[in-house]
């Protein structure tokens, strides 16, 4: 049985399937043709030291890919291709990269038949920037269930340095050095991809934290309420290091803010993190 086009909604992390797969995964040019030295790549004809990096021969098999990492089948959706929206999904992916020039077509060959593409990587590293951008302009913070994918990485990086541009220092101990701070995720990234994915990589549900801070952050001997004051543990200020001391006393009684903030710590984050910390999730 098919299903309705209302399920389309979850197809939304097809686009990072089927980057991840042209991007990692496929064959080689010897492993596709033994002694295949008459496929040409059309604007490289010296295309030696490309023969070695993955590519894909078929659409077939990025259709497989995406089936075994998304859980989903093209026969769970309509028998007609032209209605299929799984596989219209796929074909629109691998279009809009051609499109672009980043997935770029081998010549046909004696070897080799039509639909094997390798990827021009500055170009399509460039593709997915721009998407996520454009993305992230529409407040589209959805990021896959997948944990690895090229857009995940990608996003983490935005999502640092949109926190990075809004706070430029730890938002608990005031720490300076940029190359010491980190995008730290209010509810775990982990948490938020499986339960609120169009949230995953929203900047409110972030802090700009020093490493030490993230630590103390993320176990919960540092806490923030949704009044955004500030909770050291009992076990944290009682500590005799001296140098423990001296980071604490630089942890204000209250998080700082600015009013001109695009995106303040959202308060229902910061309500999910005390609940996921007292054990009541």
């Amino acid at each position: 049985m098919s299903k309705s086009g209302s399920d389309d909604h979850k197809l939304d992390n097809i686009d990072d399937l089927v980057w991840d797969a042209l991007n990692q995964f496929g064959q080689t040019i010897p492993e596709i043709r033994d002694g295949s030295n008459s496929l040409r790549f059309k604007d490289n004809p010296e295309h030696v030291d490309t023969m070695n990096e993955p590519i894909w021969h078929t659409k077939s098999e990025v259709d497989k890919y995406v089936e075994q990492m998304s859980g989903k089948k093209l026969s769970d959706y309509s028998p007609r291709t032209r209605n299929n929206s799984l596989y219209n999904k796929i074909v629109k992916s691998i279009g809009r990269l051609r499109q672009s020039g980043a997935l770029i077509d081998w010549q046909k060959s004696d070897n080799v038949g039509s639909g094997v593409w390798r990827l021009d990587k500055t170009k399509f590293e460039t593709y997915i920037q721009k998407t996520l951008e454009n993305q992230d302009a529409k407040k589209n913070f959805y990021c896959s269930s997948m944990p690895h994918t090229i857009s995940a990485r990608q996003k983490q990086q935005q999502f640092r340095e949109v926190l990075l541009t809004e706070y430029r220092i730890c938002m608990l101990c005031r720490f300076r050095l940029a190359d010491y701070l980190i995008g730290a995720h209010i509810v775990p990234y982990h948490v938020m991809r499986d339960k609120d994915p169009n949230n995953s990589m929203n900047p409110a549900n972030g802090l700009l934290l020093c490493r030490f801070c993230d630590v103390a952050f993320e176990k919960g001997t540092i806490m923030i309420g949704d009044d955004y004051y500030i909770g050291v543990s009992e076990n944290l200020k009682s500590n005799d290091d001296h140098m423990v001391n001296t980071w604490l006393k630089h942890v204000p009684k209250k998080l700082v803010v600015g009013e001109n903030a695009k995106y303040p710590p959202d308060q229902k984050f910061l309500k999910w993190k005390t609940n996921l910390l007292e054990g009541c999730l």
